[in-house]
C-alpha cells in the first residue's frame, strides 16, 4: 500500500488528537520517528516537532550547521534543546567561530534548554538573556576560565533547573567573574539545583540568591552550599556523597537516595547515613530509595529487616510516613518478595514499591548530566534532507 493510499483510507479517520498522542508514544525513539515521517503528510507535520526538538551543535563544524539550518529555517523554530560539543578554545581564524555561534542560536526562537562547558561561557552569556532558558547544563572545561557567576546572572530571571557538573574552584576566587561593587544575583524562577562532582562553588547568599528553591540533587563531592539554604527547600537527594566536618544538615521533609549494591555503604547504612548526615530524622516524611537494579533489593534479608525496623523507629519518633522504592527498569521479580520482607511497613500502608517508573521525588533523576540524553546532529541532518525531499 502507497503512502497516498495509507493516508486516505486510515490516517484521515483518526481525529489528529489520537495521531499526535500516537507520535508522542514514540518520543525518543527517532528511527521510528523517521519513518512515520514519512508516512503521510499528517505524521509529518505531527514527528518534526518532536524528531527536532533537540539538536547537538559540535563547534568543529560549525559552518556544516549553519549551512544546513540556513536551507532548512523551517526546523528552527521546532528546536527547543540545544547540546553544544566543544573540546577547546574556539578558533577565530578567517570568520571567528563564536560569530557563527551566536548567530545558530540566534535562529532558534523557541530556544529553553541549553547544555554547554564553560569553555563558551564568555560566547554565551551576552546572548543568554535574549532567550528564555528554563533548564541550563553547564560543565566545567579545563582548557577555560570558569567565570561562572556572569552565564548565572545572564539566564537568572527564568532559569527553572540548574545543572553544574565538575566546578572545582578550590580557594580560587577569581575565577567566579564577579563583577567589582555588584550585588549578590538573584534566581526568583529557581526550583531544582544538581551539583555533581561539585566543590567550594559560589552559592553562598554573598554571591547568588535561591529563594524559591524547592530540590537539591547532589552527587560525587559536598553537598554544602554554605549559608543559601531557603526555607523553601523541601527535598533533598542523594548520592553516595560525603560531607566536611563543618557541614549543617537541611531541613528537607522529603529525601530521595540513589543507590548502587557498589557504593561506600550497603542500602541499609546508605539510608541510615544519608538521613542522620544530610537531615533531622524528625523532619522527615518520605524517603524514595532509587536503587540501580531491583535483584539486589532480593540478595540480603537482614538488610530489609534492618531497615524496615530503623523506618518504623522513625515513625514513632517523627513524622515519617511513607517509603518508596523506585526502579526505572521494567522487571519480572515482582513486588511480593519486597513486601513479605517488610510486612510491617506494608501492612500499615507505608511501603509504596515502583517498578518500570521514574522517581516520585525527582523525576528527572536521570537527566543530569551525568548522562545527558542528546540527539545526534548526523541523524538529524539526514532526516532533515529526508523530510525535505518527501515534501518535493
Amino acid at each position: 500500500m502507497g503512502y497516498k493510499s495509507f493516508d486516505c483510507t486510515f490516517m484521515r479517520r483518526l481525529p489528529p488528537e489520537i495521531q499526535h498522542l500516537i507520535i508522542q508514544e514514540l518520543q525518543g525513539n527517532h528511527d521510528w520517528l523517521r519513518n512515520c515521517s514519512l508516512v503521510c503528510k499528517s505524521w509529518h507535520k505531527f514527528c518534526l516537532p518532536v524528531l527536532f526538538r533537540e539538536l547537538v551543535v559540535v563547534v568543529d563544524d560549525l559552518r556544516v550547521y549553519s549551512s544546513f539550518l540556513t536551507n532548512s529555517p523551517h526546523l528552527c523554530p521546532y528546536i527547543r534543546k540545544v547540546t553544544i560539543e566543544c573540546g577547546g578554545p574556539l578558533d577565530n581564524s578567517d570568520i571567528p567561530e563564536d560569530l557563527i555561534l551566536k548567530s545558530i542560536l540566534l535562529g532558534f526562537p523557541h530556544l529553553d534548554e541549553l547544555l554547554c562547558s564553560s569553555v563558551l561561557f564568555a560566547t554565551l552569556s551576552p546572548i543568554l538573556p535574549q532567550f528564555f532558558i528554563t533548564k541550563l547544563y553547564l560543565e566545567e572545561n579545563l582548557y577555560s576560565p570558569c567565570d561562572l557567576l556572569p552565564i548565572l546572572e545572564a539566564v537568572a530571571p527564568t532559569v527553572r533547573s540548574l545543572t553544574l557538573q565538575d566546578f572545582d574552584f578550590g580557594d580560587e576566587v577569581t575565577d567566579f567573574g564577579i563583577k567589582d561593587g555588584s550585588g549578590p544575583i538573584c534566581m526568583p524562577a529557581l526550583e531544582e539545583l544538581a551539583l555533581v562532582f561539585c566543590g567550594d562553588l559560589p552559592l553562598s547568599s554573598k554571591f547568588i540568591r535561591m529563594p524559591n528553591l524547592k530540590t537539591l540533587y547532589c552527587a560525587g563531592k559536598d553537598v554544602a552550599i554554605g549559608d543559601n539554604t531557603p526555607s523553601s527547600l523541601n527535598t533533598l537527594v542523594v548520592a553516595d556523597v560525603d560531607v566536611g566536618d563543618d557541614f549543617k544538615p537541611f531541613v528537607v521533609c522529603n529525601i530521595c537516595i540513589r543507590w548502587c549494591d557498589t557504593d561506600t555503604h550497603d542500602l541499609f547504612g546508605a539510608v541510615e547515613y544519608a538521613i542522620k548526615t544530610f537531615t533531622i530524622p524528625s523532619k522527615i516524611k518520605h524517603i524514595e530509595i532509587l536503587p540501580t537494579y531491583l535483584s539486589t533489593l532480593y540478595s540480603d534479608r537482614v538488610e530489609l529487616d534492618r531497615l524496615e525496623a530503623y523506618v518504623l523507629d522513625l515513625r514513632r519518633s517523627g513524622s515519617f510516613d511513607r517509603l518508596t522504592f523506585s526502579v526505572a527498569e521494567e522487571s519480572n521479580l515482582g513486588n511480593e518478595s519486597i513486601d513479605d520482607r517488610m510486612p510491617n511497613l506494608s501492612n500499615i500502608g507505608l511501603l509504596d514499591i515502583r517498578i518500570g517508573r521514574p522517581s516520585v521525588l525527582y523525576p528527572r533523576c536521570t537527566m543530569t548530566s551525568e548522562d545527558w540524553d542528546v540527539l545526534d546532529v548526523c541523524n538529524c541532518a539526514t532526516l532533515g534532507c529526508r523530510v525535505l525531499f518527501f515534501l518535493e
